[in-house]
């Protein structure tokens, strides 16, 4: 049988609930190390069953195995999709619909993500490398290289 939850409920069983507190986000982090967030709105339910927990606020439907659960972390600020922003030292250049990656060191991973966060695509490479824009879904994306992340907005 489901229960369903509010946050107030949920925060409650987590033991973080304030009143003066107005929580924006929440992480579940996993037992194999990584982590779900999720920016919390105003009509933020969790569903448990035997198995998952199902999270939904706003337009955003999560779902993820009980088992793998190691904590939740409730946060007053919300997420951005990216940990930290750092400086490479070596910026990309997009000229002639390619964003073109120099200086990468042997066996460097570029990883292209829709902002839901799907896969597009990905490669290992060295040295110079040439991601074809025109071969990219249209929209906002991320390029992640190495670890460092880059927006962009690829267009048809």
């Amino acid at each position: 049988m489901k229960k369903i939850y509010t946050l107030i409920a949920l925060l409650a069983a987590s033991g973080l609930v304030s009143q003066a507190q107005t929580f924006k986000s929440v992480a579940v982090n996993l037992k194999d190390g990584s982590k779900v967030e999720i920016n919390l709105a105003d009509d933020l339910s969790a569903t448990f069953d035997n198995e998952n927990l199902f999270i939904t606020s706003g337009d955003q439907d999560i779902s993820v195995l009980r088992s793998q659960i190691e904590s939740f972390i409730f946060s007053d600020q919300a997420i951005s999709g990216l940990d930290e922003v750092t400086d490479s030292g070596h910026e990309p250049v997009i000229t002639g619909g390619s964003m073109v990656f120099g200086d990468l060191p042997d066996g460097s991973r570029i990883e292209v993500y829709t902002i839901a966060g799907s896969l597009v695509s990905e490669a290992v490479a060295s040295g110079t490398y040439t991601l074809g824009l025109d071969t990219l879904p249209s929209g906002a994306l991320i390029v992640k290289v190495n670890g460092v992340a880059y927006k962009i907005a690829a267009r048809k």
